[in-house]
């Protein structure tokens, strides 16, 4: 097994992310609760998760990083 020397998946999520927060106004944007299990990322309206917007299921998240406000 190789060590991991830098999380390089969470560089294009952070680009992403950047892209995303600078093409619309903050006024705009909808709340969501966000949860980030082993298996799946999940996108939900509220806290309780009744409605799901998006579930994306991922392999192998082993670690994550916190995005630069």
């Amino acid at each position: 097994m190789l060590p991991v020397v830098k999380p390089i998946g969470m560089d294009i999520l952070n680009d992403a992310i950047d892209s995303l927060v600078g093409s619309s106004n903050r006024e705009d944007w909808t709340p969501v609760a966000l949860n980030v299990a082993d298996a799946t990322v999940t996108i939900s309206k509220d806290k309780d998760e009744k409605e799901v917007l998006v579930e994306c299921r991922v392999r192998f998240l082993s670690f994550m990083e916190k995005k630069e406000d």
